[in-house]
């Protein structure tokens, strides 16, 4: 399916990088950040979004302090999500409105079911029209 006809159900994964709100920023440089997932989610026990964390929000804060400072204390609440149906159209026009290089894919009650990351949409918009998508 070509770029403007897919929908999020279509091109989402659901292997969601989530970051732990308790741990400190030291934590979560430490056992999670790496270079292809720059961005976390923070989730609730239901799996539902409370914020997420990136580089943004760890460059805002000395690092002498990042063994006190907590996730939750940094983490940005105001995220673009998308649900199901939505057209990649409308998604990609929110992943350029944040600084976020993923869209979590909610349910009605918040519940992260999947994510849509900038990569995976680039690769979409050059992909040949024969090419099977991955």
């Amino acid at each position: 399916r070509a770029l403007g006809t897919s929908i999020a159900q279509d091109v989402m994964t659901e292997k969601i990088p989530v970051a732990d709100m308790n741990s400190t920023i030291e934590q979560y440089v430490d056992e999670y950040l790496d270079a292809r997932k720059s961005t976390h989610l923070v989730l609730d026990k239901e799996n539902r979004l409370l914020g997420a964390v990136s580089l943004r929000e760890l460059n805002k804060i000395p690092q002498q302090q990042w063994t006190n400072v907590k996730i939750k204390d940094i983490m940005s609440i105001k995220i673009a999500t998308a649900q199901t149906s939505d057209s990649l159209f409308s998604i990609v026009q929110k992943i350029n409105k944040r600084h976020f290089g993923i869209v979590p894919v909610v349910d009605e009650n918040r519940k992260v079911i999947g994510i849509i990351t900038k990569e995976r949409l680039l690769k979409l918009m050059i992909e040949k029209p024969d090419e099977k998508s991955q």
